[in-house]
């Protein structure tokens, strides 16, 4: 009964670090400067963002989420889990360009989706939203499910219709739920230190 309900009290703390909304903001800022930096056509620009919002993410986690949650550490069965989790996100996408570069090298694409225009944007769609339900099963993280097929359907939309300006809708259809998941954790989860002080002024006597 103890280990249920410490394995419960886990849970629920892995669940809390994934409540702040900032790996949404991520993906949305992500997916909205693929579309800009695609209509300016600027590469470098791409690269620079894509190191900026990385570092911003890392940045973001210890000074919002570490001073509101605390330091957590986790089970070895957890922590196994999340890097089984980031080695199958890994090798998904190192396959999915390997079988790319090879479709490409042996024209087998080309004869593939010759009269068939639709099936390259499907299988990017599919193969996007497989990569992201691969992490949203084994990070138990629910809600990745639905930005991998926000994700998926921009890439094949994309691809589709030759449009940019799919990445910008798509992003900011992940961006707002993440501004709106941020605000309320920051509602619900004061620092620790600042509730600490509220809940010592609280139950001090007059």
């Amino acid at each position: 009964m103890q280990n249920l309900d410490l394995r419960t009290l886990e849970r629920r703390a892995w669940r809390s670090f994934h409540q702040d909304g900032l790996k949404d903001l991520f993906i949305g800022l992500l997916m909205m400067s693929i579309g800009i930096t695609d209509l300016l056509g600027n590469d470098f620009l791409l690269l620079a963002l894509q190191f900026s919002l990385v570092a911003g993410l890392v940045l973001a986690k210890r000074l919002i989420t570490a001073p509101r949650l605390g330091r957590v550490e986790f089970s070895p069965e957890r922590k196994s889990k999340k890097r089984r989790a980031l080695g199958l996100l890994a090798l998904s996408a190192a396959l999915g360009l390997a079988l790319y570069s090879v479709f490409i090298g042996t024209g087998a694409l080309a004869t593939l989706t010759s009269g068939r225009p639709w099936i390259m944007p499907s299988l990017l769609g599919v193969w996007v939203f497989s990569v992201f339900a691969l992490g949203a099963y084994y990070m138990d993280f629910a809600r990745l499910y639905w930005v991998g097929f926000v994700t998926g359907t921009a890439f094949g939309l994309a691809l589709a219709l030759r449009s940019p300006m799919v990445f910008v809708v798509a992003g900011a259809t992940v961006l707002i739920p993440g501004v709106v998941l941020l605000t309320r954790f920051l509602h619900y989860y004061p620092r620790l230190r600042d509730a600490g002080v509220e809940r010592s002024r609280t139950g001090s006597s007059p």
